[in-house]
């Protein structure tokens, strides 16, 4: 798991002594709709590095195979002593080269696609699985006065937090072509991204986080001043005040628009990488060598080639 940034770890630090104690917990509970995108958030990136191996491993075997069709076939028109039909030969073979090298190409636009999204993904999935199962390690699992991640009506949230489902395990690197949804991702944001202020600051959710104490030179204090924070990527401001408070996904704002987001930060280029990735769209390339050659010789391409040999050797002859 990619390691936390400076400002995560500092805090994280700074949060363990005062937040493992339900006695110094107060200040403003984090909503469930303040962490649980987030927790969504997590389960989507962890598709990603199993998605580029099958994306990956869909174009490599189709190259490898076509290119072994064509050498198999070539070498079998050699044995032929009929001069046409060696032509045929020829051209099916024709045609699963240029497959091979439609898919070759293919596959290195991929990989940088691949290599970027996986990048990106792990990185945020790891910044943002720590920081919010630190957080859940913080408090208990069950009721108690002080808690950061509330539960519903704001009330402590007992065992709702699911650590394997929010981050706290290793991506899954099984090869996959499952395409990431779009409930997933939408053309806005991620899964549940809402642009209010998730910060409860009444009620049942009042006077429970240190978090989001006001900010001031005191050394009990998370934070020194007042002043709005950016973590985790932009993933989240933070606005450290006991009477205004704020726990904001992308800063309050949309995340993209017409599925490209605008923000150069790190959930910016995590949303549009893995947006590159999950977009890209191939022709379907056979894998086994039977089945490559049936798909050349349905190919309109076959038959263009053999239109054209036909025109070298007859140039009066019409298609």
């Amino acid at each position: 798991m990619p390691l936390l940034v400076s400002t995560a770890t500092a805090l994280m630090l700074i949060l363990t002594e005062h937040l493992s104690s339900s006695a110094f917990a107060h200040g403003d509970a984090i909503k469930t709709t303040g962490w649980q995108p987030l927790c969504k958030l997590t389960q989507t990136l962890g598709k990603i590095p199993g998605l580029a191996k099958g994306r990956l491993a869909h174009l490599r075997t189709p190259a490898q195979t076509a290119r072994a069709a064509a050498l198999k076939i070539e070498v079998y028109a050699l044995n032929k002593p009929d001069a046409e039909l060696v032509q045929v030969y020829q051209a099916l073979a024709s045609v699963l080269q240029q497959t091979s090298s439609d898919a070759a190409n293919a596959l290195q636009t991929e990989t940088a696609k691949a290599i970027e999204a996986t990048y990106y993904a792990s990185d945020m999935y790891g910044r943002t699985g720590g920081f919010l199962n630190f957080l859940n390690t913080a408090q208990t699992a069950t009721t108690q006065t002080g808690y950061c991640l509330a539960g519903s009506s704001e009330n402590h949230p007992n065992s709702a937090f699911k650590p394997a489902e929010c981050g706290n395990d290793q991506p899954s690197l099984a090869e996959h072509t499952t395409d990431i949804t779009s409930t997933e991702q939408t053309e806005t944001g991620f899964a549940e991204f809402t642009t209010g202020n998730h910060a409860d600051g009444s009620g049942n959710g009042n006077n429970k986080c240190q978090l989001f104490n006001t900010g001031s030179s005191s050394a009990t204090e998370v934070f020194q001043t007042n002043s709005k924070v950016t973590i985790l990527g932009g993933l989240v401001s933070v606005t450290p005040n006991s009477v205004s408070s704020t726990w904001k996904i992308n800063d309050g704002a949309q995340l993209a628009t017409g599925g490209a987001a605008q923000k150069t930060n790190l959930i910016g280029k995590t949303y549009n990488k893995v947006k590159a990735l999950n977009n890209a769209k191939y022709p379907t390339y056979k894998e086994a060598e039977i089945d490559a050659v049936k798909q050349a010789a349905q190919s309109p391409n076959l038959k263009n080639i053999l239109t054209k040999i036909i025109k070298q050797d007859s140039p009066q002859t019409e298609n």
